[in-house]
């Protein structure tokens, strides 16, 4: 099921940040996702009760209102130090191991590349994945999924 433009709206309203074209769209057709491995049967992804699980212990795309539920963590981790922080991270994945991963979107750079969030260290310790959204995204459809072989 896609997000709405209302939903995606109320996301930049909320975070008072403006997405990537390519996030946008991507948001606009898919709100989420990921690749369901070999470990779940056709039967497990069908059942409702299996399903946000089976997405918990999968390499996943967060819907739009987990990327708002885990806005304001990643910012308060990102701008401790900072009282006028000049970079925001929208967090958009989350492994199967529970590590985030993240936009960054800067006020004084066009590029938006996709960051991994170390916990409890500061943004400059913090790994670069990817040059973009859609760097990432192709990089994860070519793996299945299996970003943990590549990041």
């Amino acid at each position: 099921m896609s997000a709405t433009i209302n939903q995606i709206n109320h996301l930049q309203d909320v975070t008072k940040l403006t997405m990537p074209a390519d996030f946008v769209d991507f948001y606009l057709t898919y709100n989420g996702g990921f690749f369901a491995d070999k470990r779940w049967t056709e039967s497990d992804l069908l059942d409702k009760t299996k399903f946000d699980n089976i997405q918990w212990n999968s390499n996943h795309f967060l819907t739009i209102d987990k990327i708002q539920d885990k806005f304001s963590y990643v910012e308060d981790v990102s701008n401790f130090a900072d009282t006028i922080p000049t970079e925001h991270y929208l967090p958009f994945f989350q492994t199967e191991e529970q590590e985030l991963f993240l936009l960054r979107l800067s006020k004084e750079e066009s590029s938006k590349p996709v960051i991994k969030l170390i916990r409890q260290t500061s943004p400059e310790y913090w790994i670069r994945i990817s040059k973009d959204f859609n760097g990432f995204l192709k990089d994860f459809i070519d793996k299945k999924g299996d970003i943990l072989d590549y990041y």
